[in-house]
């Protein structure tokens, strides 16, 4: 099986809403999927320092991660 981090889980979550969302599916299945990725997101941000959730963000996300979040969710 697979080890899932609660990272993983947020970037997939995050990805399978932006895909949706690219191919003009369900919003409010888009939303449920990105809201609840970024939720898990603000939980981690809770427990590091901003510099480390920056660069675990960033090491699973990719540096653009902000970007494609608050896109993804202004469009929704």
């Amino acid at each position: 099986m697979e080890n899932l981090t609660k990272l993983t889980v947020s970037r997939r979550l995050l990805g399978t809403a932006f895909e949706l969302f690219l191919r003009d599916k369900d919003p409010v299945a888009i939303h449920c999927l990105a809201s609840v990725g970024c939720e898990i997101i603000e939980g981690v941000a809770r427990d590091l320092s901003d510099e480390r959730l920056k660069a675990k963000v960033e090491t699973s996300l990719g540096r653009d991660w902000r970007k494609v979040v608050g896109w993804a969710l202004e469009t929704i």
